[in-house]
């Protein structure tokens, strides 16, 4: 099985998705504050579990099933948190095309016949693999 390493973003400014290490540390720790112990549980998964990093899958989450916490078990607080990690992450055209994804999903699962459940914006989840920190791997 494959292994993972860290990723160190730019802690001391932007890299080019502007992402900021601080910015995306601090967002992740709000949303997982929003969380009760259970919740939080579902979403969170040690560093070094290779297994539920390595089975995610852009098929439909009834075919293949998700690691991490659906946006809708979510209450309104916690899915806004949530979706503030993703927008924290990525660049405003990258958090564009997460919502016009979404957007077709519901398209889709309103247009499918029979109302197909494997689309539709409730099968996203979020998973936070590890500790937030802002500090490189080499000095925790």
């Amino acid at each position: 099985m494959q292994t993972f390493t860290a990723v160190e973003l730019d802690s001391d400014g932007e890299n080019a998705s502007g992402a900021n290490t601080a910015a995306v540390v601090e967002s992740v720790n709000a949303f997982l504050a929003t969380l009760d112990a259970d919740r939080k549980s579902t979403a969170t998964f040690d560093f070094g579990d290779n297994q539920s990093r390595q089975t995610w899958s852009n098929f439909p989450a009834a075919t293949v099933a998700r690691k991490g916490i659906a946006l809708t078990d979510l209450g309104d607080g916690s899915k806004a948190a949530a979706l503030a990690v993703v927008r924290t992450m990525l660049s405003a055209e990258g958090y564009s095309q997460v919502e016009a994804v979404q957007q077709a999903d519901d398209w889709l699962k309103e247009n499918s016949a029979g109302g197909n459940s494997d689309f539709g914006d409730e099968n996203y989840y979020l998973a936070v693999h590890g500790t937030p920190s802002a500090a490189p791997m080499s000095s925790r």
